[in-house]
Parts: C-alpha cells; structure tokens; sequence
C-alpha cells in the first residue's frame, strides 16, 4: 500500500511539473502559415471554387484543416530531431493528447451535420471555431498564458458566427478565412513573443 501511495505521489509531482514548463513543440512560423493557410484558402474557394453544396463546401475545409494539422504534425517531428527523445516525448505526449478530442470532436460534428437532408452547413463554423477553442483551452497549462487570450477569441467568434448563421444559405468562405486566420496569426505572435523571443533572451544572456 506504502508503495502505491509512492508511486501515486511521484506520478501527481510529475505531471504538475510537466504542467509548469511550457511546452516548445509547437512554433511560431508553422502556426502562422496555417493562418496564412487559412486566408488563401478562403481567397481561392471564392474565386476559383465557388461551393455549389454544402458538401463542396465541407469537405472543401476538412481539406484545408488536414493540411494545417499536416504542417504542425510536421513541424513537431521536426523539432524532435533537435532534443532528447525521452524528454521530448515525455513532455510533448501529454499536450499533444489535451488537443486529440478536439479533432474528433471536430470531425464528428462535420461527419454528423454535412448529411444532405440537414441544412446545417452554415452552423459548421460557428461549431469549429467553438471546438478549437476548447482545444486552445485544454493545451494553455503547458503553453504562454495569453494563449487564453487566442481562445477567448475562438470562444467568441464562435459563439458570434452562430448567432448570425443563415441555414438558408451557404456561409462565406471569409467566415472561415477570417476566424481561422486572425486566430492562428495572433496563436503565432503569442507564441513568438512569449516563448521563442524570451528564449532567445535568456540564450544570449
């Protein structure tokens, strides 16, 4: 019994002193191409490839939202090939998990109201935005702590896009460009200026 309580002890003081570093998977650049990402994407979907459907639409973004989740995925092995595996594994298992509901939740509801009997396409986004803020807020113990400030964002911009969705018709593919590229260019200044400027701070010192 001794001994479990031990070992239960040793896991609750590693765990809050994972929580108190912040984790460096994620970076600056990486996250501001996704916002960038976002506003070519909303650019090309209105000039190139106008939605027709609510399905061209979806699966337009789903598209869009895996290749942003490809440049981080990539960015982060990246970075592993820079620090010790079990550190970094130790550390960055943890975090990455906090966001892991977050896509499937995201995926679910895309899965879920992109049917064709459902006019709740123009509900999508209010709805992704919502979720990712749940994820932003899940990760903050281990990131800068004006990433709260970048789910606040998400919080209310989609508390906004659901309150001014028309189910009657198709959203614009800006409502998607704005939220998400405002959000990841601001997750990308945070990030840069809390973490990456600071460490380079105490670097040259």
């Amino acid at each position: 019994m001794e001994l479990n309580h031990a070992l239960s002890q040793l896991s609750e003081i590693h765990a809050q002193v994972l929580r108190s570093e912040v984790f460096r998977g994620y970076r600056s650049i990486p996250i501001a191409g996704t916002g960038l990402l976002a506003f070519v994407a909303a650019t090309a979907q209105e000039r190139l490839w106008p939605a027709q459907d609510g399905a061209t639409f979806v699966w337009f973004w789903f598209v869009v939202a895996g290749i942003g989740l490809a440049i981080q995925g990539i960015d982060v092995l990246l970075t592993l090939r820079t620090q010790d595996w079990r550190a970094f594994q130790a550390h960055a298992v943890p975090v990455l998990a906090q966001f892991v509901p977050t896509i499937v939740v995201g995926a679910a509801i895309t899965v879920i109201l992109a049917r064709p009997d459902l006019s709740a396409t123009a509900l999508l986004p209010g709805l992704w935005a919502l979720v990712f803020s749940l994820g932003v807020f899940a990760s903050r113990p281990y990131l800068p702590r004006a990433v709260g400030w970048v789910g606040v964002f998400y919080l209310a911009a989609g508390i906004l896009l659901l309150a001014i969705a028309d189910v009657s018709a198709l959203p614009s593919p800006w409502v998607m460009g704005l939220t998400f590229g405002v959000g990841q260019s601001a997750l990308a200044v945070v990030m840069h200026f809390q973490l990456e400027r600071e460490s380079d701070g105490r670097s040259l010192a």
